[in-house]
């Protein structure tokens, strides 16, 4: 453990040389010099990479551009061309189903090597088919384009059919309500029909204006109101009989508590000559006038008790009895005002329902009035929009577009393929590279050889 903690430097061994390596310095020369060196090298790297190209531009077949334009088929919406489908929905559908299991279902198609790419030009509506093909094989390619197409055609025609059905179904209905709104069968029993509304609205209104009818409610409303002022103005006499006798009582207190001080100094008179008769007592009689005193003052207490319990708990009792009703009656009058303002309330509501119910009865019967003179103009009316919509409807049928292509799959007048003068200007260019390359590659084994040698 210590001698890794340590980890002590190992010695050089003295006997291996110490070699300086110079410092790399570039030139124009030097490079000249090492494509001299190495000129062995170089022409046969050189002369390989051009007679590779040389070959492969004498024996690469040409190929050409097969390409097709599909005009994806539309229908009319509103008053819009609309495509049945967006083009970038067009080319997920090629290129996911139906090119994959048309080529699949084509035994005489090399799948690894026929390749077709869907694309859509920029500012267009148009998907294309572009697929590279060898001379010779323009045509069997040319027909998978249109195994294609005709793919796509039926598939869409599967999206126009439903179409193309419903606007022969609304077709067909508008014309039957044509037929039917031509028909004076058919418009007779919504003329009568308005006639027996008219009918009605004017027996409703007349019932709302006659006054035997509206008059008995309206009474009737009066005499409840009548009635619950009467018990307002009974409940305003019963609290002015209540603030009398709370007057009296009042009178009541003044007056007991008159009579208690009377009471009170008569007693402390009595105390007073009793006081002074005590220490003047000589014979019977004063004893005797004693006894009277003392005999007066007990019957005043007890006079003054009654009067004391009479003014502080019956006058008590019948001041909160009184003060009790006097609230009640309050509250008995704010609740009977309520009433009374209700009951005013409903009947002035009711004079106003029945005004604006005739008023609203008048309106109705204006209006259907108005509507027995519309009829015949609003049949002619609906005539004419149904004839619009019909002729719109046999338009959009119309200009339903299909799907189709573009004119037939053509070939590219010239080929896609490198010609034979580029390949051979590439080879040399890549045979002057790579011949560089290995000249420096065998200079640096070279040296890396003779360092080697030196140690």
């Amino acid at each position: 453990m210590q001698a890794r903690q340590q980890n002590p430097q190992q010695p050089v061994p003295a006997n291996l040389p110490q070699y300086v390596y110079p410092e790399d310095e570039i030139s124009l020369v030097d490079i000249w010099l090492v494509i001299v060196r190495h000129r062995k090298v170089f022409w046969m790297t050189f002369g390989l990479v051009v007679l590779a190209g040389l070959l492969l531009a004498l024996l690469l077949p040409r190929k050409y551009n097969i390409t097709t334009a599909i005009d994806i088929g539309q229908t009319v919406v509103d008053g819009k061309a609309v495509p049945l489908e967006s083009p970038e929905t067009v080319k997920a559908k090629l290129e996911n189903s139906l090119i994959p299991n048309l080529l699949d279902k084509s035994p005489d198609v090399d799948i690894r090597k026929m390749k077709v790419e869907v694309s859509i030009p920029k500012q267009s509506e148009l998907v294309v088919l572009k697929s590279k093909v060898l001379e010779g094989q323009s045509k069997q390619v040319q027909d998978i384009h249109k195994r294609v197409v005709a793919a796509l055609l039926k598939d869409h025609q599967r999206l126009i059919a439903p179409t193309r059905s419903n606007l022969k179904a609304t077709i067909d209905r508008l014309e039957l309500g044509l037929d039917r709104l031509k028909d004076q069968r058919f418009f007779d029993p919504q003329v009568k029909s308005m006639e027996s509304k008219l009918l009605d609205a004017n027996a409703k209104l007349r019932k709302l204006e006659d006054p035997t009818i509206q008059g008995l409610r309206i009474k009737s409303l009066e005499l409840a109101l009548a009635k619950e002022k009467e018990r307002l103005a009974s409940m305003k006499d019963q609290e002015a009989v209540l603030h009398d006798r709370k007057e009296r009582l009042e009178k009541m207190d003044d007056l007991l508590s008159t009579q208690i001080e009377e009471l009170k100094k008569q007693i402390k008179q009595a105390l007073s000559l009793q006081e002074a008769a005590v220490a003047d007592v000589k014979d019977g009689s004063q004893a005797m006038a004693m006894l009277l005193i003392e005999n007066e003052i007990q019957q005043n207490r007890k006079r003054l008790n009654k009067l004391e319990e009479r003014l502080y708990v019956d006058l008590e009792n019948q001041r909160s009895d009184l003060d009790k009703k006097i609230g009640d009656n309050k509250r008995d009058q704010l609740h009977e005002l309520g009433v009374i303002d209700t009951k005013e309330k409903a009947l002035d509501k009711y004079r106003i329902d029945i005004k604006m119910e005739q008023e609203k009865q008048q309106a109705i019967i204006a209006k259907l009035k108005a509507d027995q003179i519309k009829i015949p103009a609003e049949r002619e009316q609906e005539i004419k929009l149904k004839n619009q919509k019909l002729s719109e409807m046999q338009e959009r049928l119309a200009t339903i577009i299909e799907t189709k292509s573009v004119g037939e799959p053509a070939r590219s007048q010239l080929p896609v393929s490198l010609s034979k003068r580029l390949l051979l200007v590439l080879a040399v260019f890549l045979g002057i590279m790579l011949g560089l390359f290995g000249t420096f590659l065998a200079e640096f084994r070279s040296k890396v050889r003779t360092i080697q040698n030196e140690i």
